[in-house]
């Protein structure tokens, strides 16, 4: 490996402060935490990737120890609600982003290794991000009748 993965260069952080380049010390760890955290919450609404043909895929079944959203009494959810219904993104693009997210912190963040078949970008990071914080909210969050601490992405904000 010659470096480590590039995210892009357009991190904006609020609406004030770009980092650039000189920033990666301090860019990474918070790109990466994106990263594990987007996998992390798939995986506790029951969506993996297949590693052999990188399509998302439904989790059969959880270890003994792992909480998941079937530990609320509700279901998986499956991959077509994972997909659908973003008025941001399309399913492919979710799609997409989803498998690629997942693999990049598979690859670079979760185990060693000589680094994922194609990288991650910001882009398909913050996609990930939305649609993993949307998924959250519809599928956890409302069903218990609870409010989420992050409120889900709406349109409004998008035009910011």
């Amino acid at each position: 490996m010659d470096h480590h993965t590039d995210y892009g260069n357009e991190l904006w952080i609020g609406k004030c402060l770009a980092l650039d380049d000189d920033n990666s010390l301090f860019i990474n760890p918070i790109v990466e935490s994106g990263l594990v955290y987007s996998r992390v919450l798939l995986a506790f609404l029951g969506i993996g990737r297949q590693h052999k043909t990188g399509d998302l895929k439904q989790i059969a079944s959880k270890k003994h120890d792992d909480i998941c959203i079937r530990d609320f009494d509700l279901p998986w959810v499956t991959v077509r609600q994972a997909v659908s219904g973003f008025s941001y993104a399309s399913p492919t693009d979710v799609e997409f982003a989803l498998s690629r997210v997942i693999e990049t912190a598979n690859k670079t963040v979760a185990h060693l290794t000589t680094g994922p078949s194609a990288s991650g970008t910001f882009p398909i990071l913050r996609t990930t991000c939305r649609v993993v914080i949307d998924l959250v909210c519809r599928h956890l969050y409302a069903p218990l009748g609870k409010h989420s601490l992050v409120p889900p992405v709406v349109k409004s904000l998008l035009a910011e």
